[in-house]
Order: C-alpha cells, then sequence, then structure tokens
C-alpha cells in the first residue's frame, strides 16, 4: 500500500512539473519583436493584447499572444505563426 502511494505522488508531481516546465515565460507586449508586432497590427488591427508568453520551443524563440477576444496566435521571431484557437462568436437571441 505505502509504494502504491508513493508511486501515485510521484507521478503527480512530475505531471504538474511537467506542466510548469512547458508554460512560458510572460513578457510585455513592447518585448515581442518588431517583426511580430507589425504582424499583429496588420492581421489583428481591432484586436487587444491580453497575454504574451515566451518560449524557447523547437523553431527558436516563439510567442504565445493572446487577445481578448479569445483567439491565440504562436508566432516566431520571424511572425511565421499559426492560429492556435478562434474566437466564439456569441448570438443574440431573435428580437
Amino acid at each position: 500500500m505505502k509504494k502504491i502511494f508513493t508511486l501515485i505522488l510521484m507521478v503527480a508531481i512530475a505531471i504538474v512539473s511537467s506542466s510548469t516546465i512547458n508554460a512560458g515565460t510572460p513578457i510585455n507586449q513592447s518585448e515581442l519583436p518588431k517583426a511580430c508586432l507589425t504582424f499583429i497590427t496588420k492581421h489583428f488591427p481591432n484586436e487587444q493584447i491580453r497575454k504574451v508568453e515566451k518560449d524557447n520551443g523547437r523553431r527558436g524563440m516563439e510567442y504565445e499572444v493572446d487577445f481578448v477576444s479569445g483567439a491565440e496566435i504562436e508566432l516566431t521571431q520571424t511572425a511565421i505563426g499559426k492560429m492556435s484557437r478562434q474566437p466564439v462568436a456569441i448570438q443574440s437571441p431573435l428580437q
């Protein structure tokens, strides 16, 4: 019983620590590379940035930008990116 409890505890600690390690480092919007800021301004002119994180990914430095609308994009230093989640449109009831 003690071995099972220890094993479960070790697995739980490993899961928590790996999710913390994979989390990006929060940064200010002004710390984004110029190419990223230009991309955001051009393709998302009406969006407000809620949060920016940077992470050393497979393609070098990567940036995750979360918008107030709920949309998220991931960018590299050269602003090559992908949309990871689109905002959900809330429709008003018919009047």
